[in-house]
């Protein structure tokens, strides 16, 4: 069982955005409810009814295009994070092995990892992409496509809709770099968080500006949600606990 964080919620200063919501989601300070899940399901059921009501709330799309794009952008100096990240041979086996270690730890299962860095895009498809030999491949099909794994490639690619990022480095660029809070469904509380943690374990920190950003993401974590829930055992722990395919 689960109830309101409500110290976190008192704790919002009255001059933030997120206050005027504050009331809205206190009013359900004292309901217990069965699981996180249940919670999450009916506050943000009050916060949409209130939404609608207030005409204040825009919806703002997300696509993959857009996610393509902002990649592109991090991709057009090579200086940038991600490009060093990427494209210098020892920090991308720094990433490989935090990727590696965060898929063999107990949290593994929810590590969407199913194509190398980026999905392909042919003939109108969607195509698992392997790393290999300094390409990315269609791993099946010999004649397939094949991207130099180099910064200029994959930014072009990208931009001509030839590449699309995955959903790590999807999150990167959307929401864990620009420091923007994502809420969406159950298995997105394990692999968020393990996103956040697979970055702080690629980052340098003899490097200025990766050690800014380490400490920065330490103290204010991007994770999941708006940490609305106080739960006796971590929503991710009670993830883990769930039967193989739950």
């Amino acid at each position: 069982p689960v109830s309101l964080n409500k110290r976190a919620l008192e704790a919002v200063g009255d001059e933030t955005d997120g206050s005027r919501w504050r009331g809205t989601l206190l009013s359900s300070q004292d309901k217990v409810f069965g699981t996180a899940a249940d919670a999450l399901t009916a506050l943000n059921e009050d916060l949409v009814a209130n939404w609608d009501r207030s005409g204040m709330a825009a919806p703002v799309f997300i696509d993959d295009r857009l996610a393509a794009s902002a990649m592109a952008r991090h991709l057009e100096y090579d200086g940038s994070l991600l490009s060093r990240l990427l494209t210098q041979p020892a920090r991308r086996q720094r990433l490989d092995h935090a990727l590696q270690e965060a898929a063999s730890g107990p949290f593994g299962r929810f590590l969407p990892n199913a194509t190398d860095y980026f999905w392909g895009i042919r003939e109108q498809r969607v195509r698992k992409l392997a790393l290999d030999n300094g390409h990315l491949i269609e791993p099946d099909r010999p004649h397939g496509l094949s991207i130099p794994f180099e910064r200029p490639h994959l930014r072009q690619a990208l931009l001509d809709g030839v590449l699309l990022p995955n959903l790590f480095l999807m999150f990167l660029v959307l929401a864990i770099l620009p420091r923007v809070r994502a809420v969406g469904g159950l298995r997105q509380i394990g692999y968020v968080a393990l996103f956040h943690s697979i970055l702080l374990a690629a980052l340098d920190e003899n490097v200025p500006e990766e050690r800014d950003l380490a400490a920065e993401l330490q103290v204010r974590e991007n994770a999941w949600g708006m940490r609305v829930i106080d739960e006796k055992i971590s929503v991710r722990e009670q993830l883990a606990g769930l039967p193989e395919g739950a």
